[in-house]
Formats: structure tokens, sequence, C-alpha cells
């Protein structure tokens, strides 16, 4: 099979069913502006001890969210006139603390790789693991009215696992190691002309080692398909510029200091099928399904994360919010598909010095290639939470 470089929905589980949409990547020759928005106090820069592993913090405590992942295929969103896919039973999980890097595990066998760390000794990092799963994808293809389908379920249904472990925002979360394991039956193209040719079958990992400046990188591909295929690719990097691994792009979309409707900022993300590219990030004011706003404000209220306010004016009307506010966030590109991008909603930031909800991711709207339709990420459940550790503390936090 040959290799394909494409994005899956949320990180790189875009990677087998949206499409690569970046561009490559020139040097921006600055640092981003980055903030912790998942601290209280949003403008410390490295890493709290209640939020990391092995601190030995009586108060440690992870964030754990979890997502329904549904599926949007009407007509107003699916209306490819060559075949269909339908996505059944999707959850999406995310898990987030500090740890401290392995430097026996996660470091390339290499002497140049290894000494870069034994020069930095012991190195405190980010942990961002996520778990797309689905329970079955049909295809079922229409251009010839046969309406003949396939379906993915069982021991080979669709699963996209990412882990990336990165450094604070003082070090612009540079990325140390990250791990992508995908089995996905995606998207193929627009107009196939049978069933067979409606999918790809990808079944593979993609590992990618940094050295610690940043200015080098290893992708060791693995093609469980196809051996063959298998194969170590070195890269270069401008590290003088942030730039971020793909594994880790929620987090730095969160960790943007004009987190807002009015962003709007060049990046730059490796991405281990292609290297370096720029994409960019866009604030808006666009608003969340009112069902799905309604349900993750009670979540969040429920775990300490937002509380319902009243105000009474000078009319002596009342009026309730009882919803947390928002902020949108698009990740685009150009090239291939440069249309299909993804949005992200984010708990908005309403005090820096005491931030509630913790810019919360609460949603995601996946679009598929090919006029396919849209899967659709909404917060169900919270495991655990920041505020677990200090909900009365925001002196120090």
């Amino acid at each position: 099979m040959k290799k394909r470089f494409l994005l899956i929905p949320a990180v790189i589980a875009t990677c087998c069913i949206v499409g690569l949409a970046g561009c490559s990547s020139g040097s921006t020759a600055v640092k981003l502006a980055l903030d912790s928005n998942w601290y209280n106090y949003t403008n410390s820069k490295g890493f709290q001890d209640y939020f990391v592993e092995d601190s030995g913090n009586e108060y440690y405590s992870p964030e754990k969210l979890h997502y329904d992942v549904t599926f949007d295929g009407s007509e107003d969103v699916a209306y490819n006139s060559s075949y269909t896919v339908d996505y059944k039973g999707g959850s999406y999980t995310t898990e987030f603390y500090a740890t401290t890097f392995d430097t026996s595990t996660l470091v390339l066998d290499d002497e140049d790789y290894k000494d870069s760390y034994a020069e930095a000794g012991t190195i405190t990092a980010y942990y961002y693991k996520t778990d797309l799963e689905f329970d079955s994808v049909t295809f079922t293809y229409i251009g010839d009215d046969s309406n003949e389908s396939i379906t993915f379920e069982g021991d080979d249904h669709d699963k996209a696992i990412t882990e990336c472990y990165f450094l604070s925002c003082e070090d612009y979360l540079r990325p140390l190691y990250s791990r992508q394991e995908i089995v996905s039956h995606s998207p193929a193209e627009y107009a196939p002309a049978s069933l067979d040719e409606c999918y790809i079958d990808v079944d593979c990992t993609y590992t990618t080692y940094y050295t610690y400046d940043g200015y080098n990188a290893t992708v060791e591909y693995v093609d469980n398909n196809d051996s063959d295929n298998s194969d170590t690719t070195e890269y270069s990097i401008s590290a003088d510029d942030t730039f971020f691994d793909l594994s880790s792009m929620e987090i730095s979309i969160r960790a943007m200091s004009d987190l807002s409707t009015s962003l709007s900022q060049s990046v730059s993300l490796f991405v281990p099928q292609a290297g370096m590219l720029t994409y960019t990030y866009v604030g808006s004011d666009t608003a969340m399904d009112d069902d799905a706003l309604a349900s993750v404000s009670g979540i969040l209220e429920d775990n300490g994360l937002f509380t319902t306010t009243t105000t009474t004016d000078s009319n002596g009307d009342v009026t309730v919010n009882d919803t947390v506010g928002t902020v949108a966030v698009s990740v685009e590109g150009s090239g291939n598909l440069a249309s299909v991008y993804q949005t992200y909603w984010f708990a908005e930031i309403t005090n820096r010095k005491n931030n509630t909800a913790r810019a919360t991711m609460l949603a995601i709207s996946s679009p598929l290639a090919y006029n396919l339709g849209t899967l659709n990420y909404t917060l169900d459940r919270i495991d655990s939470t920041l505020w677990d550790g200090v909900l009365n503390d925001t002196a120090t936090d």
C-alpha cells in the first residue's frame, strides 16, 4: 500500500478521515504568546505541582475527559453522489497531566539524541493522550444504484490513539516525543468506480523522536499492512520558531494567549506524515448547538467548572445565565482539501486570575472529505479535573 499523509478527526484522528490541508512552513522568526489556560491563574508559564504525576503533591489530579462522537449524514452536509459512509458508536477520550519524561524509553537510541537529553537532566513534561474509537464504519457504493456495502467492526474497528510529551509554556510547548496508532478505513476519493475504491485500509503507527533542543526529529513509520512500506525519515527543524507536534494541537490551541473570537494565529505543526506544515488558528463567535451547550454547561457546573448566575437590572428584570461562554477556533490550511477544516469550542476565559472553566474543550465539528458528512464530538463526561486538587485555592494556582 502506498503511504499517504492524511489528517483524522480530532488531531491525528483526523489523519485518515479528513485529509491533509496544510502548506509548507516558512520561518515565522517569532515566539508565540502562550498561556497555561488550563490553570486557574493563566499567566503561570511552568508546571503546577498538583498537575504533576510524581510531584508528591497530595492533591495531584489529572484532567480526563470523555466525548460522545456522532455522525451527521444528512443531505445538508453529505451529498456525494457516488458513495456514503456511516459511523456508529463513536467515543473520544483525552487525558492530560504532567510527569517526569522517561529518557530511557522515549528517546531515540542514537548518540546525538541521547546526549542532548543527558545534558538536560531530569525533565518534567506535559503528557497528552487521546483515544478515538468507533464500533463500526460502513461504506455504501451508490454510483451504479447497486447499494453494495461493507462494514468494518469488531477486531477490525476504526481507532486512533495518540500520545505526546511536550514542555511547558515557558519553553513554548516544545515537543519531545509523539506516537500515533491508527486503524482506519477512510474515504479514498470523490468519485470511485466501485465499492473497493471507496476506502483506504490503514493500519500503522508513527513514532516521532525529537532532540531535546528541537532542531532534529526522526519519524519511524510502521505499516502493519505492508512491512515493505515501513520506513524511517529524518528531519531538520528551525526550532528558533515556535512549533507544535500535531498530537498536541488541541493543547496548543488552548494555550493561545488570545484565545478569543479575535484570534488569528499562524502556527507550525510537525505532522509525522509530512514534516512541518503551516496552519492558521482562527477564532470566531460561531455558536454551539443549543442542546449541546446546555448539556456541557450542566456537566461543567457539576464538576465545579461553571456556576449559574442571576442578575437583576434597574427595572427588576431577572436574567439567568445558565450556559457557559464559548470560543470557537477553526484550524485552517491551504492546498488539497483546504476547505475541509475542523472547528473546536472551548470554554471562554473571563478572568485570567480566577479561570473557573479552565478553557475546557467542549466540542469539535469535523467535516469529512468529499462531501460525506460531519463527525460531531460533544463533551459528555468529566472523569477527573484540575479543580479536584485545589478547588478553593486561587492564590497559588
